[in-house]
């Protein structure tokens, strides 16, 4: 994931510029941690010779080594296109990346119960988003218009849909609906 560094002016052919010496910027360069990690579905909940699919998360700072090979992870992040290799003989490829905002491991001491309470006795981090999504869906204006409420849910999320309403609830529907595989 280094860049290569140039070997001539790419302005060299307009004759703007004739340099094939380049110096380094002292100070000019930013560094940080950065880890690229592949995730994969679990085996578990997969039909017999079904392949696991799996996503490439780049991380950056302090998410870096914040998981180990092994781990059930929940990732939250934003989806960009990763560019393969590109190569004069072969097609370019575009894949999808998750650039991570937050990595939490899930198969850690304090989420060992996560369907019940956790080992300190509170409630678990599901049974908090249940009782808040029932708190919206009791709350009276939400009750007498439930659309302008499916909406307001909507609204939240991707924010780059801007005005792509029906686009944002296909995409909520597939995230939060169907059935698990048995």
């Amino acid at each position: 994931n280094a860049l290569v560094p140039p070997t001539i002016c790419p302005l060299r052919g307009n004759g703007l510029c004739d340099g094939n010496k380049f110096n380094e910027v002292p100070g000019g360069s930013a560094l940080t941690d950065y880890q690229e990690v592949k995730i994969q579905e679990s085996t578990s909940g997969l039909k017999v010779g079904a392949l696991p699919r799996s996503l490439l998360i780049k991380c950056e700072n302090d998410l870096v080594d914040k998981c180990m090979p092994g781990d059930d992870v929940l990732v939250v992040g934003t989806l960009i296109p990763q560019w393969q290799t590109i190569r004069e003989d072969l097609e370019c490829e575009i894949c999808m990346a998750l650039k991570a905002n937050s990595i939490r491991v899930i198969n850690s001491d304090e989420y060992l119960n996560w369907d019940g309470v956790d080992t300190e006795g509170s409630k678990s981090s599901r049974e908090e988003l249940a009782k808040e999504f029932r708190l919206f869906w009791e709350n009276d204006l939400n009750k007498k218009s439930p659309i302008a409420a499916r909406n307001f849910i909507c609204g939240g999320i991707c924010p780059k849909l801007y005005g792509m309403l029906p686009i944002k609830l296909a995409l909520l529907l597939i995230l939060i609906g169907g059935s698990p595989s048995q």
